[in-house]
C-alpha cells in the first residue's frame, strides 16, 4: 500500500534528498534569473484566467480572448478527486516533514526578499 511504502526509511531518505534538490533549484532561480515570474499552483486554481493573463503579459504574448473563454468553459476543478484529505504527517517520516518545513521557509523568505507575495502559509505552516 502506498501509505506504508512512504513511511519506510528508504522513502524518507529519498524525500529528504529531493527536498534539498528542490531548495537548491528554487533558490538558484530566485537569485540568478533577473526577470522572473513566480507562479503559485494555488493561485492558478483560485483564478486561472487572471494567472494566465499574468503569464501571457510577462511572456509578451498576445491575449486570445477566445482561448481564455475556453478556459472559463472548462474549469480546472472538473477532474478533482474525491475530497478525502490525507494529512502529510500521516504519510511521511517526521524527519522529511521537518526538512520540508525548513526548505519551504527558506524559499518563502527568498521570494519575499524579491518583493513578491510569499508562499501560501496555510499550506506549509501547520
Amino acid at each position: 500500500m502506498l501509505e506504508e511504502s512512504m513511511k519506510t526509511a528508504r522513502f524518507c531518505q529519498f524525500a529528504t534528498a529531493e527536498l534539498s534538490l528542490w531548495k537548491s533549484l528554487a533558490l538558484d532561480y530566485l537569485t540568478l534569473v533577473p526577470d522572473l515570474l513566480v507562479i503559485f499552483y494555488e493561485k492558478v486554481l483560485e483564478d486561472p484566467e487572471f494567472e494566465m493573463r499574468r503569464m501571457l503579459k510577462f511572456l509578451k504574448f498576445p491575449i486570445d480572448e477566445d482561448r481564455l473563454g475556453c478556459m472559463r468553459k472548462h474549469p480546472l476543478n472538473r477532474h478533482k478527486r474525491d475530497k478525502k484529505r490525507v494529512r502529510v504527517e500521516d504519510l511521511i517520516c517526521p524527519e522529511a516533514i521537518a526538512i520540508a518545513k525548513e526548505v519551504t521557509q527558506s524559499v518563502d523568505d527568498a521570494i519575499r526578499e524579491l518583493g513578491i507575495e510569499g508562499l501560501p502559509k496555510e499550506y506549509f505552516s501547520q
